[in-house]
């Protein structure tokens, strides 16, 4: 699923290059862009699709193609996992606490979530600076122990950084970027500790709806309730449908569904039925 997801997601970057070097008029654009789309589709054997093309902040161009793994067509409406974009609004969270005056970013994270604790020989204190930068030290193997699971519940963050408790650092914080979920899971984590209240309820109250992303959700029960439905996991290349993993521990680095999101760049939105 992730390979298909990242194969569109090149090619989709390389479509403003593709239209940029002329004023292309709506209707060639949308021709361009219908057999393009039809093409990769077809490629990489994505069961459904949606597509919007932005310019000077208008949609010139909004298709959808295929099905959900529930038979349905997908729509403009339909609520796709964003994945890692979940990461830029888990760290928008964040920095609201910082603006409320609640939370300081170069503060050790032991201020707020003391019971999670880690191993180091450097001495330094991992912050939540960090945490945001990917600089903690916690290495990607490390967060794969305890990401992309089945956890369901409002405790299902502390769960995951409790199991993920006593990790030894693979780098001194702040001396080396590494890649890993879990620095977004504790991230999540010091969300509920610093607002008291579950991450899927502070997400709901202070970014989904100010914003109208009124099909947003960071918990399974409220996905379900929005319209998500699991989507397809890629098998040898072809798309099965998927048992419908979701992670409620995971809401702060991937498992957010959302309709009509912006992905990639302003130029282009696209949402895809590959996701789990």
């Amino acid at each position: 699923m992730r390979t298909k997801i990242i194969a569109v997601f090149i090619v989709l970057l390389l479509l403003p290059r593709q239209f940029a070097a002329a004023e292309t008029s709506a209707s060639d654009l949308g021709r361009q862009m219908t057999a393009f789309m039809d093409q990769a589709l077809a490629r990489y054997q994505i069961p459904g699709a949606s597509l919007a093309v932005l310019r000077k902040g208008e949609i010139i161009y909004q298709h959808n193609w295929g099905f959900m793994s529930d038979g349905k067509p997908v729509t403009s409406d339909t609520p796709f996992l964003i994945g890692s974009v979940s990461k830029p609004l888990t760290a928008l969270a964040v920095m609201m606490l910082v603006q409320d005056g609640r939370l300081q970013l170069d503060d050790p994270i032991d201020n707020y979530i003391p019971e999670f604790q880690y191993k180091t020989t450097s001495g330094k204190a991992i912050t939540v600076r960090q945490l945001l930068e990917q600089t903690s030290g916690i290495g990607e193997s490390a967060g794969l122990a305890v990401t992309d699971r089945t956890s369901r519940g409002d405790d299902a963050i502390s769960q995951a950084v409790r199991t993920l408790s006593g990790v030894s650092l693979k780098h001194a914080p702040g001396e080396a970027y590494e890649y890993s979920s879990a620095n977004y899971l504790l991230l999540g984590a010091i969300v509920e500790s610093v607002s008291s209240m579950p991450f899927s309820k502070f997400m709901e109250m202070r970014i989904f709806s100010p914003l109208g992303m009124d099909d947003a959700a960071a918990d399974y029960k409220s996905a379900v309730g929005k319209g998500y439905v699991p989507g397809y996991r890629s098998w040898f290349g072809r798309p099965m449908k998927s048992g419908g993993l979701y992670d409620d521990s995971g809401a702060p680095y991937g498992y957010i569904p959302q309709a009509r999101t912006i992905l990639c760049s302003s130029f282009v939105s696209c949402r895809m039925g590959a996701n789990c």
